[in-house]
């Protein structure tokens, strides 16, 4: 089975714009010390307005969690969505 990383990869995720915020977090229903501590295990600036998804990939291919993963589901979904809308 593909990796995810390895499919996002091949979309050129990496190259682009895409930023992870707070909200982005909460909407999945992650708490905010989960946040947190994960950000501190992976090197993401926690009290950054917002991150470029490529450095969660990176954190999430460093330290795979459910809650890392939902949240670059989330943000994914929500740039296809609005580039599908424009």
């Amino acid at each position: 089975m593909e990796r995810l990383a390895d499919r996002i990869a091949r979309r050129e995720i990496h190259s682009m714009d895409i930023r992870v915020t707070w909200a982005d977090a909460k909407a999945t229903g992650a708490c905010d010390s989960g946040i947190k501590n994960w950000c501190a295990q992976v090197g993401i600036d926690h009290a950054a307005a917002s991150v470029p998804l490529a450095d969660v990939l990176t954190g999430y291919q460093r330290r795979p969690m459910q809650e890392a993963l939902a949240v670059i589901l989330h943000v994914i979904r929500h740039h296809h969505d609005a580039q599908a809308a424009a």
